[in-house]
């Protein structure tokens, strides 16, 4: 009997030997990354993984920014501050070190991959659907291991994972994401397919481009867009990476300005002028604008004898420089007649 039990005990310890050893095996094929979810499209979720690269520069070597887009001064650099580093200026990263003139940043990284083939679950092992997941969720997923592509090079600088087998919602806990740490409360001014333009309410004031983000808007709502802090010194400005955007009313109480309007939806190819009379001492002119805002019209123009400059061949940039005698060449010509678009 004794010679019985004792099979059995050592068949049944072979067994949870074997059954390790066939589970450490399957764990080793996986990496495991710890990401807070900062864009879920469909499918297809973008994370950042926080503190993975440390970057030092000596202060004076790099342009430094903060959240806003402003340039500052790296010697007033301390731990904890969130800066954008002219090296990594897709990303918001955070002092780690100051010391003898040199700074230290945490640069985040971004993956990007596919939950078709992947179990979602909670911390108790519930599973769940995509539908549960939310921006800002910290998780920890599984990869098959030698299955990502780094894509360092590209202006996203984003690794692609492929294979993630297993997606677990830490305690359901919501991390702040850099696209999440700066705020726009604006008001929508024109819907296009792949864009809006938005007028700034309050401390924004201004007219910003921004990327639809899977939400549809209409115009003269009031919307609250959280994104990354960084904005393009363009016109329209630009926003840097946009995480959420929430609809706070369906009509603003602000009214948005003729001349922001006039920029968004009128044209010159609406505009028609002709010379009626030119003389030595005056010129009268013609101009028909159909557009809806008309735009507005200055008494007092330059009268420019056009000369074809000889390097100009009439494709490519500016050839040629403006002479007294005659101006460069341009792929496109502004009709200096119009004060919003001179």
């Amino acid at each position: 009997m004794r010679k019985k039990t004792k099979i059995l005990l050592f068949i049944i310890s072979l067994f949870i030997i074997i059954i390790g050893v066939i589970g450490l095996y399957i764990f080793t094929q996986f990496d495991k990354y710890t990401l807070t979810i900062i864009e879920i499209n469909g499918n297809t979720i973008k994370a950042e993984e926080k503190n993975t690269i440390l970057y030092t520069f000596t202060a004076g070597n790099e342009v430094v920014k903060n959240i806003n887009g402003q340039e500052i001064d790296t010697l007033e650099l301390k731990v904890g501050d969130l800066a954008i580093v002219d090296e990594y200026a897709d990303r918001i990263c955070t002092v780690t070190k100051t010391e003898n003139n040199e700074i230290t940043v945490a640069v985040p990284v971004y993956y990007e991959f596919s939950t078709e083939s992947t179990r979602i679950k909670d911390i108790n092992e519930n599973n769940i659907d995509i539908g549960g997941l939310q921006v800002g969720n910290l998780i920890e997923i599984l990869n098959k291991k030698d299955n990502s592509i780094n894509r360092t090079q590209m202006a996203s600088s984003i690794k692609k994972l492929y294979g993630v087998k297993q997606i677990i919602v830490i305690d359901n806990k919501v991390e702040k994401a850099s696209n999440m740490r700066a705020t726009l409360k604006a008001i929508v001014v024109k819907v296009n397919d792949n864009n809006f333009l938005a007028m700034g309410i309050e401390n924004g004031t201004g007219l910003y481009s921004v990327g639809l983000n899977n939400i549809e808007l209409k115009k003269g709502q009031e919307i609250l867009i959280y994104f990354n802090g960084d904005v393009m010194e363009t016109y329209p400005a630009q926003l840097g990476d946009v995480g959420k955007i929430e609809i706070l009313k369906d009509k603003s109480d602000t009214t948005v300005p003729d001349n922001i309007l006039r920029f968004c939806y009128s044209s010159n190819e609406n505009v028609t002028i002709t010379i009626s009379e030119i003389s030595n001492s005056g010129i009268t002119l013609n101009i028909k604008d159909t557009n809806e805002l008309p735009y507005n019209y200055s008494h007092n123009y330059i009268i420019n004898k056009k000369v074809k400059n000889k390097d100009y061949t009439g494709v490519g940039e500016q050839i040629g420089e403006n002479t007294n005698n005659s101006t460069a060449g341009y792929t496109r010509n502004w009709n200096r007649i119009y004060l919003e678009r001179s």
